[in-house]
């Protein structure tokens, strides 16, 4: 559609559309921009208009809505598209347009640049807490701060798929207004699995962490792990992406999601998190650990598992669990319960078995070093081993030692060489 014809268009009530779907882009004739004014629109205005689904997709800097003057109480569906920061709408101007739909069921909303202070929000007229009862789905990518806003005054339906990807900035460089704002709704999400008519087991947060992002799910089996036949599993009722930086302000994400796990209302008390390492520097290494060591109910941790982990971190990993913490006098990870490790030092594998579930801790077992104190951690429920282009049986030998501290049936034992998915 040309500039002047969605001029002409938007100068005219529709009282009887339904669907609209508009692509906007700027026309240039040589180094001219040919640019269209604020647009108070009566195409969208009016109480009595029928609009049930509503697409918008600009990236002209020309492009201007007045998003005061948008009235939809019968739309079903919202996606609006722009990396104009300037033309998209407050969050105080969002959360109005949707509160006036009642009926809304899905919103997706692609704004990578929307950012915006907790000021400028409290600098424009308040908006009560919107209620989406009807809500299906809600897809956001947007800043930190723009997030908050957003979510801070929305609530939706436990049922509802939410999915997010937030870019953390200056203007909320510790996210910890995010993170509050989120976590019910993860829990909640996790909980609705837990409800389920047929409960696929306990429910869990799954977190997959790597040095420039985190990502908070529920509602499908942990990050590299087979999927399951369960249409509960099959999608995500929760996911949210959160990109930083550097680890830095990915290391704020982890402590301000720890924070309010931590609070007596944080969590339930029969969800737990399951936590798989992606790629992460060698310099960062030392400082993720500590960073997901200090979140309440981890149970699970996966390392080393998925395509891009960086070579190195599994057997870092095993050094770091196999240290008491000296804040704390205590096992890193104390309620973990399984343990996945690609390509490890089998020799590191068994000391880590044998320092944290002999609890020897303060050198070897010598009649001489009586002064060593003892300090299980708690039983490990599975320990899954495996290695990829390696023969089968290499390095059974040192299989022997885990299994006699931890049993025969809490080892997998595992080697992928051209035969993928057979156990030993």
């Amino acid at each position: 559609m040309s500039t002047r014809s969605f001029v002409t268009l938007s100068r005219t009530a529709a009282p009887n559309l339904e669907e609209l779907e508009l692509v906007l882009s700027e026309v240039r004739s040589g180094s001219r921009v040919t640019a269209v004014p604020l647009l108070n629109t009566k195409l969208f205005q009016g109480s009595s208009t029928r609009l049930r689904r509503l697409k918008l997709q600009w990236t002209a800097q020309h492009f201007t809505f007045n998003w005061g003057s948008m009235l939809f109480p019968g739309l079903e569906s919202l996606h609006l598209t722009t990396a104009n920061h300037s033309a998209a709408p407050s969050s105080t101007e969002l959360l109005r347009l949707l509160g006036g739909s009642n009926k809304i069921r899905d919103v997706e909303l692609n704004l990578p640049n929307k950012s915006e202070s907790p000021q400028q929000a409290n600098d424009e007229e308040p908006t009560a807490n919107v209620q989406l009862n009807s809500l299906q789905r809600f897809y956001l990518m947007s800043n930190s701060s723009y997030a908050s806003n957003v979510l801070s005054r929305l609530r939706v339906p436990p049922s509802a798929l939410m999915d997010m990807s937030i870019n953390l900035d200056a203007k909320e460089p510790y996210p910890t207004s995010l993170i509050q704002h989120t976590v019910p709704q993860l829990v909640s999400a996790a909980t609705r699995i837990a409800t389920a008519p047929k409960p696929a087991g306990r429910p869990k947060i799954d977190l997959l962490l790597d040095h420039g992002s985190i990502v908070l799910q529920v509602g499908r089996s942990s990050f590299g792990a087979k999927k399951k036949k369960n249409e509960l599993l099959e999608r995500p009722l929760f996911h949210m992406r959160i990109f930083g930086p550097d680890f830095l302000g990915v290391e704020r994400a982890v402590e301000a999601l720890g924070t309010v796990l931590s609070t007596p209302s944080g969590i339930e008390p029969a969800v737990s998190l399951s936590v798989t390492f992606d790629k992460i520097t060698d310099m960062g290494a030392s400082a993720c650990f500590q960073a997901v060591a200090r979140l309440p109910r981890v149970t699970g941790v996966q390392i080393g598992v998925t395509e891009t982990s960086t070579p190195g971190n599994v057997d870092q990993f095993l050094k770091f669990i196999s240290q008491v913490q000296p804040d704390s006098a205590s096992w890193p990870f104390p309620e973990l319960e399984r343990l996945v490790v690609c390509d490890a030092d089998p020799n590191l594998i068994v000391n880590a078995v044998k320092l944290r579930y002999r609890g020897i801790v303060g050198g070897r077992s010598t009649l001489a070093n009586s002064h060593r104190t003892q300090l299980e951690a708690k039983p490990l429920k599975l320990l899954t081993a495996y290695w990829k282009n390696r023969v089968a049986g290499e390095y059974e030998s040192l299989r022997g030692p885990v299994v006699k501290v931890l049993g025969m049936n809490r080892v997998l034992w595992w080697y992928d060489s051209g035969m993928k998915g057979v156990w030993q």
